[in-house]
């Protein structure tokens, strides 16, 4: 009886997540972590910031970095659009945004549907990429946010005044800041990894 009730528990058990899109595929990241989510607005730059980083907002007053997660993972520059989202992270107790494609919805995953990722060859690191979910016939990638931003610098633009100076200084008609044309080195996930869609 125990053994039993052990294994329906286990069974039972799921991960809330909520899903987004980058480049037609879908990943998931821990419902927890996401502070809010909210529509595209104006970024401002920060000169001297690590290529991954695409600027900073002013959230209720709250100066957040925000990575543009295409360009942290080497997928091809797209043109913004009115479905774009900013996903905020409260990590460590800092507020970090990060751009995707659009926001999907909130996935529960049984755990017994989560399967370790392959291991795929190559010198980009992949510890952020904690799994892949299974959804019928649908494959979501799911990303440790904390993981993959913790030996960046993101957190330190928190502390930058340039950053303060920035959204305070920039014009208000100016707009959300495109991302530049050109190949950026980056941690991409391998092919491997990638969540597929039907």
């Amino acid at each position: 009886m125990d053994r039993k009730g052990t294994a329906g528990s286990t069974q039972d058990a799921t991960r809330q997540l909520v899903s987004f899109s980058l480049d037609r595929e879908e990943f998931g990241v821990d419902i927890l972590k996401v502070q809010e989510i909210v529509k595209l607005q104006k970024i401002a730059r920060v000169p001297r910031s690590p290529e991954f980083v695409e600027g900073v907002i002013n959230l209720r007053g709250n100066v957040i970095p925000v990575v543009d997660l295409r360009r942290k993972f080497g997928l091809p520059a797209a043109e913004r659009a009115a479905h774009n989202r900013i996903i905020v992270f409260n990590i460590r107790e800092k507020m970090v945004g990060v751009l995707v494609d659009r926001v999907e919805k909130v996935l529960r995953i049984p755990e017994d549907q989560i399967v370790a990722p392959p291991e795929v060859g190559g010198s980009g690191n992949q510890s952020f990429i904690t799994g892949i979910g299974k959804l019928g016939e649908n494959l979501v990638t799911l990303v440790d946010i904390e993981i993959m931003l913790e030996d960046q610098e993101v957190f330190d633009l928190n502390e930058i005044g340039a950053a303060r100076e920035a959204v305070q200084n920039e014009p208000a008609s100016l707009p959300a800041a495109a991302v530049p044309a050109g190949n950026r080195k980056s941690a991409r996930p391998k092919r491997g990894t990638r969540a597929s869609k039907t």
